[in-house]
């Protein structure tokens, strides 16, 4: 039980019970200010009568046992005479590790020989402090945030705060918004990436027909010849297709003709997936599919083959195709693809000068 005498001199830690001496400041809460300190209040008391002069009071910090230590600048603390109560700040400094929690105690020393009030209520001379940087998902990101953003991370909402100004961006409904941070987190990015190319970029953004990107910084004739002249819907339509995002589009779409020919060969099977995928959509004339997933085909490439899903329409142009061309099978169509790339030539393909 908390006592003390009417004629006593100390002072203690104000708080209702000894389970109170303790609070935890996380620096994650506070991503757009990026504080190197955060300044943690304390309340004081002095026990019986108030003083007629000015009393000083000594705060020290130790280190606790089994965990690492938190850092802390300490107030010089007086009370003015007849003063009973103060509250005090405490600046607690930025821990030097992510997801670790630091602590200290910062406590009452009244053997110091500065101190002129005596010690207080036994079990409130010490007040426990807890320093960490950690983040964890917010409920709302899967909303709008998980379309135009990708998953969470820690490293991505750190940049989103800062690049939208708002601590708490992914809690909001506005399409408009979310589009445009989209784009300007690519650009940014990409930005970074072109200037630090032996750096990985470990934040996924996704690619969406929302936006228009600029050709990236890497395309050269190469990626024009197995992937295409630059369009951006297009080049959206193969990153989704091979899960592309900006954390990998570099190195998915670099490299020497030899890559760049598996590549080739990889996009143009998703993108026969992708065009059974419109098909079935029902709504999309079939001039259309180019403008949203194209990659050329090549004579010299050896393709794995999807079977047209109008092959399959018992109620559109399976009858057809099959008046003139019997039933499907992969080496049939296959070798129907050469055929007609050697009698079109350049005509199949959307860019007149991409070889087909």
């Amino acid at each position: 039980m908390k006592t003390y005498s009417a004629d006593g001199d100390g002072v203690y830690f104000n708080y209702a019970d000894e389970d109170a001496l303790t609070a935890t400041v996380n620096f994650g809460d506070s991503i757009l200010t990026q504080p190197k300190e955060i300044a943690v209040p304390l309340q004081l008391k002095v026990m019986g009568r108030a003083a007629d002069e000015p009393r000083k009071v000594i705060l020290k910090a130790k280190a606790m046992e089994g965990r690492g230590e938190a850092k802390v600048v300490l107030p010089e603390v007086v009370f003015s005479p007849k003063e009973i109560t103060k509250t005090v700040k405490v600046k607690l400094q930025r821990p030097t590790m992510r997801d670790s929690v630091f602590g200290v105690e910062v406590y009452i020393d009244s053997e110091d020989a500065g101190s002129q009030i005596g010690a207080g209520i036994k079990g409130f001379q010490s007040f426990k402090l807890y320093a960490k940087e950690s983040y964890s998902k917010p409920a709302q990101w899967d909303n709008m945030s998980l379309i135009y953003l990708g998953p969470w991370s820690a490293d991505k909402q750190i940049m989103l705060v800062k690049l939208t100004k708002q601590d708490k961006f992914y809690a909001s409904y506005d399409y408009y918004a979310f589009v445009r941070w989209n784009l300007a987190a690519i650009d940014s990015l990409r930005t970074y990436q072109k200037a630090h190319p032996q750096e990985a970029v470990a934040i996924d953004i996704p690619f969406t027909n929302d936006n228009t990107y600029e050709k990236p910084w890497y395309w050269t004739p190469l990626h024009d010849r197995y992937l295409g002249t630059y369009n951006s819907n297009a080049f959206v339509g193969l990153c989704n297709a091979l899960d592309i995002t900006t954390a990998n589009e570099r190195a998915q779409l670099t490299g020497d003709e030899a890559k760049m020919k598996a590549l080739n060969k990889s996009a143009v099977e998703q993108m026969m997936t992708k065009y059974n995928t419109y098909y079935l959509d029902g709504w999309r004339p079939g001039s259309s599919y180019k403008d949203n997933f194209y990659v050329p085909m090549l004579s010299d490439v050896d393709y794995n083959v999807v079977k047209p899903q109008a092959w399959d329409d018992e109620q559109g142009g399976k009858t057809m195709i099959e008046k003139y061309y019997g039933s499907y099978s992969p080496e049939k169509y296959r070798l129907m693809i050469k055929v007609w790339m050697a009698h079109q030539g350049a005509k199949l393909c959307a860019q007149p000068d991409v070889p087909c």
